[in-house]
């Protein structure tokens, strides 16, 4: 049965933000999208991003309705779920850019990394409600979210998509601190991690290092993997505090943007 105190105690304020925010997305990403695109393409890209918006705040809305101790009993088939889709990306994903991430569930294309996300949020909330105390989580207490962790983390590495596992390990990584753990316990993880580094950075691909290395000094290869960032850097600069204005964006109507109605915006 419905509760009607979640109408009379809903936070409105918060949905009237939401919608303003996604409204102002629908209007950057036309702004973004009418240089260098004709007609009919712009009115595709932005029909579909205005139907995801609308897909997603509805599953906003029926979520919200949902009570967190149902979500407590269906942690391990939402983790089970996800995980099954995280391996039939490998499988079956399709590939693009070197990587397999996205999975064709009939005319649907998904991310099953970023569904794992809000599983793995739900299973460590689950896990931590009973074993989170004062004094902290132990190192026994923290092999079962380890496992829940690594589990996804090695698949998601693997398709690969290195980004995405490392801030899948950032999110747990978030919530354990936020629980809770015995000092010594974060003093030797700590450490680990910190004598792990030089293992890891040797262990990293090619283009993994790139990246870093990018992110750290783009200029070092102006046309190649920094060029992205140089661009944005670029485009936010020119347009200084108050931007360019509505439909007047330069680098994307002069073709400096490969990609400018991604996520790249």
């Amino acid at each position: 049965m419905f509760d009607r105190r979640l109408i009379e105690h809903f936070d409105w304020g918060f949905v009237v933000l939401i919608l303003l925010i996604g409204s102002i997305g629908l209007v950057i990403l036309y702004s973004a999208l009418t240089a260098g695109h004709d007609v009919g393409t712009v009115h595709i890209l932005f029909k579909k991003q205005m139907i995801w918006m609308g897909a997603g705040f509805t599953i906003m809305m029926i979520s919200l309705m949902i009570d967190f101790r149902d979500l407590d009993k269906l942690n391990l088939f939402v983790y089970a779920l996800c995980i099954g889709l995280l391996i039939s990306t490998v499988i079956f994903g399709q590939l693009g850019g070197g990587s397999r991430r996205w999975l064709l569930i009939g005319f649907i294309r998904v991310q099953p990394s970023e569904l794992m996300k809000i599983a793995l949020i739900i299973s460590l909330a689950s896990v931590y409600s009973t074993s989170a105390s004062q004094t902290g989580l132990s190192f026994r207490k923290l092999i079962k979210p380890a496992i829940l962790c690594a589990i996804p983390f090695v698949l998601i590495v693997n398709q690969p998509d290195l980004g995405t596992g490392l801030l899948l390990l950032l999110i747990a990584g978030s919530i354990t601190l936020f629980v809770k753990v015995e000092r010594k316990v974060l003093f030797t993880l700590s450490g680990i991690c910190i004598a792990a580094a030089p293992l890891i950075w040797f262990g990293l691909k090619a283009y993994q290092k790139s990246r870093i290395l990018t992110f750290l000094n783009p200029d070092r290869d102006p046309l190649g993997s920094g060029y992205h960032i140089i661009q944005s850097k670029i485009a936010i600069g020119s347009g200084m505090l108050t931007g360019k204005g509505f439909l007047k964006g330069t680098q994307n109507a002069l073709s400096f943007l490969p990609e400018q109605h991604t996520d790249f915006i």
